[in-house]
């Protein structure tokens, strides 16, 4: 199948919940339980656009279907010392895994984050400094990070996930035990690093 990568729209946002709702209903990508309303992801949507984070999607070519997504949000987003950090997810429909969607979107999503870096300096070559940060906005991104579900039952015991990252240049930073409990089984987390 072939697909392209685009800044998601507010249109889009009926399609990405019905995908985010597959992995609440079963899998624990997310360790939310409760289908979501349409109205949370408008609020991660917005609060996107106001960071100046990228919101993608994968659209298939006849521009029909939303095959996956990805954004970055910001990691304790309430402590501008954290603003130069940000969470990564991405999420690939269920009937387009193992397609190159999440390599796609995550690529794309890497390059969005470098030339939003970039456009932050000066014509003098100086970006903000951490002193000089005015809003999530305006402050470059140093590191992205992944906090992912050790999903036993998933490829190689989970651990299929965690190599995908590492092999996109992630570093496994920790591995959090029996943090999370769905499904009638405790799960573990792994966080991942990656430098920009």
């Amino acid at each position: 199948m072939s697909f392209s990568v685009r800044p998601a729209l507010t249109e889009d946002l009926p399609a990405i919940t019905s995908i985010y709702d597959h992995y609440i209903n079963h899998s624990v990508a997310t360790f939310r339980t409760k289908r979501v309303e349409p109205s949370v992801l408008l609020d991660t949507y917005r609060s996107a656009q106001n960071s100046q984070h990228p919101f993608l999607v994968a659209v298939s070519h006849e521009g029909t279907e939303i095959v996956g997504y990805a954004y970055v949000s910001g990691y304790r987003a309430s402590h501008p010392a954290y603003w130069h950090t940000v969470e990564l997810s991405i999420y690939v429909h269920p009937n387009h895994l193992f397609g190159g969607v999440g390599s796609r979107l995550w690529t794309a999503l890497e390059d969005a984050l470098r030339q939003r870096n970039c456009a932050l300096v000066d014509d003098k070559g100086h970006s903000p400094s951490l002193d000089e940060r005015t809003s999530p906005g305006a402050t470059p991104i140093r590191h992205v990070l992944s906090v992912m579900a050790l999903d036993t039952e998933g490829s190689e015991g989970g651990y299929g996930l965690r190599d995908w990252y590492v092999k996109r240049g992630f570093v496994q930073k920790g591995h959090l035990e029996e943090v999370g409990y769905k499904f009638g089984r405790w799960i573990d987390t792994i966080i991942l690093q990656l430098t920009l």
